[in-house]
C-alpha cells in the first residue's frame, strides 16, 4: 500500500505543528536511558558492558532529568538487539516500562480533550524527551498518519521505535479509554519475533516494512472531545513544559560559548591543542568531546574556526610574515600553515593577503 493510498487517496494535509518543534541538541532525557539500561540488565548484560557500549560513566545514569547522547540510546538498542536477536524486546519494554518515562509531558497528555490536542502536544514538546525525533501529522479523509523518525533509526534496526510507539499507543488508550483512536500502527523494518507477539501487544493490525515508523489514528475521532480534560491543569503543565524546552535551548548555546571563550583564551598564548582546551575547562578531553557531540560539534572543529578567523585577521597586518603567522598559530611550518589555508579557503596565505 502506498503513502497515497494511506490516506485514502485524497492531498494529505501536513500538521503545521511538526514545525513547531526546534531541535536544541542531539540528546535524550537520561530517564530512557536509565530505563533501558535497567532492562538490559535484566536480560543479562552486565553493568559493565553497558558503561562500555554507551560510553557513560556510572554517575551520568543516576540523574533520570539529566540529558544524555541520543547515540548511547541506540547503541545500547543495537547491542541488545545483537544479544538477543529474534525477539520484539522493543514491545518487551513497552509492556512494563512505566507511562512516567514521559515526564511532565505524559501529565499533559492526560489533561487534553481531543485526540489532535494529544497529538499536537507531543509534536510541539516531544524536543523534551529526545532532541532529534520528528513527528509529523498528515491527514486524509479516513486516516491521519502520526510519523516517528530519528536520524539514528537505522543504528538500532527499529527497537527503538518499536517502543516509542509501544508506549504511544498505551498512552493514548489510557488517556481515551474505550476509544478505538488508533486503527493500525506500521514500522520500517521486518518483525524482530513472531508476529503473534505483536498482534498480542497492540491488538490492531501491525505492517512491517513500510515507508515509516507510524501510528494511523481514524481521521473521524480527531476532533471528537473524548474526555472531559482540564484545561486549568492542562495550561500549567504546558507553562512547565515550555520553560523545560527555553532551559534546554539555553544551555545548549551556553555550553558552546563557554568552549569558545576558552578556544580563544588559549588562543592568546598561541595554543590551539584540544588536550590544552580541556586542561582550562577542567575537564577530561574526553567529557568535553561527548558535551561538544550533543550539540553536533567536535572540538577540533571549533579550534579551527578561531584559527582560521585569527589567521585571515593575522595575514591581514602586512607587517607579520608568514612564517611569523604560522608560528604564532601554533603551526609547525608555513608548509603546514599553507595546507590549511587551502583547506579552508582553497587559497594560500599569500593569495588571502
Amino acid at each position: 500500500m502506498s503513502d497515497e493510498e494511506g490516506t485514502s487517496g485524497a492531498k494529505a494535509r501536513i500538521d503545521a505543528a511538526a514545525q513547531t518543534s526546534e531541535p536544541v541538541g542531539q540528546e535524550v532525557r537520561a530517564g530512557m536511558l536509565i530505563g533501558l539500561a535497567a532492562f538490559a540488565m535484566s536480560r543479562g548484560i552486565s553493568r559493565e558492558r553497558i558503561l562500555d557500549v554507551t560510553g557513560l560513566g556510572l554517575n551520568e545514569l543516576l540523574l533520570p532529568d539529566s540529558r544524555l547522547p541520543d547515540r548511547a540510546y541506540h547503541q545500547l538498542w543495537k547491542h541488545l538487539g545483537e544479544h538477543l536477536p529474534d525477539q520484539a524486546l522493543g514491545l518487551q519494554l513497552a509492556a512494563i516500562a512505566p507511562l512516567t518515562d514521559f515526564g511532565a509531558l505524559v501529565h499533559a497528555f492526560q489533561h487534553t480533550a481531543t485526540a489532535r490536542e494529544a497529538i499536537r502536544l507531543f509534536i510541539r514538546y516531544n524536543a523534551i524527551l529526545a532532541d532529534r525525533l520528528r513527528l509529523t501529522l498528515i491527514e486524509g479523509p479516513e486516516e491521519a498518519y502520526l510519523r516517528f523518525h530519528h536520524p539514528l533509526d537505522a543504528v538500532d534496526k527499529g527497537y527503538a521505535a518499536e517502543l516509542g510507539i509501544g508506549l504511544g499507543v498505551r498512552l493514548v488508550r489510557s488517556t481515551f479509554a474505550g476509544q478505538e483512536v488508533v486503527c493500525r500502527v506500521e514500522f520500517r523494518h521486518a518483525p524482530h519475533g513472531p508476529r503473534e507477539q505483536y498482534t498480542r501487544f497492540f491488538e490492531i493490525p501491525t505492517e512491517f516494512r513500510r515507508p515509516y515508523n507510524a501510528m494511523i489514528f481514524r481521521a473521524s475521532l480527531l476532533d471528537a472531545r473524548l474526555t472531559p480534560g482540564d484545561k486549568a491543569m492542562l495550561t500549567f503543565l504546558k507553562s512547565h513544559l515550555n520553560e523545560t524546552h527555553k532551559r534546554l535551548s539555553a544551555r545548549a548555546g551556553s555550553e558552546v560559548a563557554r568552549v569558545r571563550t576558552a578556544i580563544a583564551a588559549n588562543a592568546e598564548r598561541g595554543e590551539y591543542g584540544a588536550e590544552a582546551l580541556a586542561k582550562r575547562l577542567g575537564t577530561s578531553l574526553r567529557t568535553l568531546q561527548r558535551q561538544l557531540r550533543s550539540h553536533g560539534l567536535s572540538a577540533g572543529e571549533l579550534i579551527e574556526q578561531t584559527r582560521e578567523a585569527n589567521a585571515k585577521q593575522l595575514l591581514s597586518d602586512r607587517r607579520l610574515s608568514v612564517e611569523e603567522v604560522a608560528f604564532v598559530l601554533g603551526y609547525s611550518s608555513s608548509r603546514a600553515f599553507r595546507r590549511a589555508c587551502l583547506r579552508w579557503t582553497g587559497k594560500t596565505p599569500s593569495e588571502l593577503r
